[in-house]
């Protein structure tokens, strides 16, 4: 028995030749919260690049043109000048290594990228989850992370929105507060002035976000009406939406008991 680690991608197997893969990872929470050291762009690429590790040589193979891509920016001067300063911003904080070579023996420094070519981008463990002291209610060490899939970095990338990074902060701020677990109502509902002081981003970029992460299948929320004069989004990951909307006539009518007509 023996288990192979790199990032956050693990296999394990017996012998029975059972194969478990985990197609996530697992960001700090504080690492996205940390809006005065690290932006939205340096925080959507670190774990864009993280995603790209989960590979037997823990590196993503990437260039400036390759990112411009999936960023949905067009490969002119000055969208590549500023990708590249913002690698250099990234490298200058310790975020990331970029080799020249996949087994990671030629060092190239972030300024002296070209353009054109791959090279090998090795992420720290800045991002990485963290375990904090104390216990949970269960005996367990608690957490201060929250787990971000393939596939919703997948559906950011595959989006025609030019700021994926501005829409990947508001995905975090809000999914970040659904629990997981089998007894769990997996929903959130922070206020959009919970979501503003999280991002950093003002009320209309926020409530524009909302819209486009819910017409990208990211997320999908409703909004109830908790008073007379007070209305509240309640959210929930796409892939629960069904389970979701069977609860929404429930608040709804519990609202209105309490006199929110």
């Amino acid at each position: 028995f023996f288990i192979l680690s790199q990032g956050r991608r693990l296999r394990i197997l017996s012998k029975r030749r059972r194969i478990t893969v985990i197609n996530y990872v697992e960001v700090d929470n504080n690492f996205i919260w940390n809006i005065e050291q690290y932006n939205c762009k340096e925080q959507f690429i670190t774990v864009l690049l993280r995603t790209w590790s989960m590979n037997p040589m823990g590196s993503a193979r990437v260039g400036v043109n390759s990112l411009l891509q999936m960023l949905s920016l067009s490969e002119d001067k000055k969208n590549k000048a500023s990708l590249k300063e913002t690698l250099v911003a990234m490298e200058k904080k310790g975020m990331i290594i970029i080799f020249e070579d996949f087994i990671k023996m030629n060092q190239i420094q972030a300024e002296d990228m070209k353009y054109a070519n791959d090279y090998f981008i090795e992420v720290s463990d800045v991002s990485d989850a963290k375990t904090i002291f104390g216990e949970n209610g269960e005996g367990k060490a608690k957490n201060n992370f929250t787990k971000i899939s393939f596939d919703v970095m997948m559906k950011l990338v595959a989006m025609n929105e030019r700021n994926k990074s501005i829409a990947f902060s508001v995905y975090f701020n809000i999914v970040h507060w659904i629990w997981e677990g089998i007894s769990n109502w997996r929903v959130s509902n922070p206020t959009i002035k919970k979501l503003v002081e999280a991002t950093g981003l003002d009320k209309k970029t926020i409530t524009k976000y909302v819209k486009v992460l819910m017409e990208n299948e990211l997320i999908y929320f409703e909004t109830i009406r908790e008073e007379y004069d007070k209305e509240k989004n309640y959210y929930c990951k796409w892939e629960y939406k069904e389970y979701f909307k069977e609860d929404v006539k429930a608040l709804q009518d519990y609202y209105k008991e309490k006199g929110g007509k």
